[in-house]
């Protein structure tokens, strides 16, 4: 990567909090995808892909802008990823994300947490949806442990360990992501209390946030009561609930409906989870009940583009 002159802005901040984004020089940026320099200059000054300029006067580039112009039809890709800051993304052969979901399931087994996330990113800046790699890679993989740990094929430390690194992977993707909009629609969720699974939230985090939504996970084990403070007090567009444990079901639907009724007509509620059982369905008041990511992002399109009317779960 090329270094900048001390006159040049390092980074910039990025909206999600204090994170900084690093900036890179077309030099940088055109060796990355393989073209000369003056050729990704002429694209800047074209508006083909997004530049700034520093206080020294120069053409800086951001990471995830480079990306995005990678992932949205163009007909270059990352020769020299290790010039904007990626990882080495050579050596992967996949046909499609149920193949990836079985070298992801290999890599986690394996401990192999390197790989893990060279894999994710190069399925993102190969232009797959993070939904469709949460959906279909990690969820199918992670399903996967959960069931070998369940038959004592693996020890519990595995599992765990498994998890840490799907967390993990998550965050690294989060950081690759184009930042939204100050103006950008909010969203919030959790896990309810006796819920300790991270992985759905913070998947559900990254993936509205790659649709250019200001999303935050909560955490997890997050009883009713400061689940409703929390959308009381930040009066978001978005709440969603992800419940893959539950102590007892049918108090959980009398809290649910009970939050629910106090919750901001202004804000629309989901939630999904491996928890939630069929039968709950017709149960369950003033929320939107989602069976995957694929599904919540097609729902929650809505806000910003109703075409009908937003009520009861299916």
């Amino acid at each position: 990567m090329e270094p900048l002159s001390s006159s040049d802005e390092r980074s910039v901040v990025h909206s999600q909090g204090s994170v900084k984004e690093p900036l890179y020089s077309p030099k940088a940026v055109a060796q990355a995808i393989g073209v000369s320099e003056s050729s990704l200059k002429r694209w800047c000054d074209a508006g083909k892909i997004s530049a700034i300029k520093t206080a020294g006067g120069h053409r800086r580039l951001k990471q995830s802008q480079v990306i995005s112009f990678l992932r949205e039809g163009s007909k270059y890709e990352l020769e020299d990823p290790l010039s904007i800051g990626l990882p080495d993304l050579s050596g992967f052969a996949i046909s499609d994300l149920g193949d990836a979901a079985v070298q992801y399931h290999e890599s986690l087994v394996a401990e192999e947490e390197e790989k893990c996330h060279r894999l994710l990113t190069y399925l993102y800046v190969k232009g797959w949806q993070i939904e469709e790699i949460i959906d279909q890679v990690i969820s199918v993989a992670f399903t996967q442990v959960g069931a070998q740990w369940q038959h004592g094929c693996l020890e519990i430390y595995q599992e765990r360990r498994a998890c840490e690194i799907c967390l993990e992977g998550l965050g690294r993707i989060k950081t690759i992501l184009n930042p939204p909009e100050p103006t950008a629609l909010t969203a919030i969720g959790g896990t309810i209390e006796h819920d300790h699974y991270a992985l759905c939230t913070k998947s559900i985090e990254v993936t509205l946030i790659s649709h250019g939504w200001q999303a935050k996970s909560l955490g997890s084990n997050l009883p009713f009561p400061t689940l409703l403070q929390a959308v009381l007090t930040k009066r978001p567009d978005v709440m969603w609930l992800s419940v893959s444990h539950l102590k007892e079901e049918e108090s959980f639907i009398r809290d649910l409906n009970l939050m629910a009724e106090q919750v901001p007509r202004s804000t629309k509620l989901f939630v999904g989870g491996y928890a939630i059982k069929p039968w709950f369905w017709p149960k369950i008041k003033n929320a939107v009940y989602c069976d995957n990511l694929v599904q919540l992002v097609s729902a929650i399109k809505q806000i910003d583009h109703p075409s009908r009317p937003f009520n009861s779960p299916r």
